[in-house]
């Protein structure tokens, strides 16, 4: 009998984070906000749309962060892989 050797291990695919993040009170778009994972290395910054792409390979669930400056930090738990995750900042 022959096995190889991903009959041992199961490659992981990592966890996909898709999302905008817009202004709390305008619903304007919010460029340059620092989205990371905080239990990991992997980060990102939205676009010029507010849109972000974040990978981990953190097990769900995994609390995001989204900084920016003059904005109130927000801290989201996810508990599954999303495509159109929504984050409101409001100004401080």
């Amino acid at each position: 009998m022959f096995l190889s050797y991903t009959d041992f291990v199961r490659v992981k695919e990592p966890t996909q984070l898709l999302g905008k993040v817009i202004d709390a009170e305008t619903g304007m778009p919010l460029e340059k906000v620092h989205i990371y994972i905080q239990l990991g290395n992997e980060e990102a910054l939205s676009n010029s749309k507010g849109e972000f792409r974040l990978l981990t390979w953190e097990k769900l669930p995994i609390t995001v962060t989204a900084a920016l400056n003059n904005y109130t930090m927000r801290i989201t738990t996810v508990k599954e892989a999303a495509h159109d995750l929504k984050i409101k900042l409001r100004k401080k």
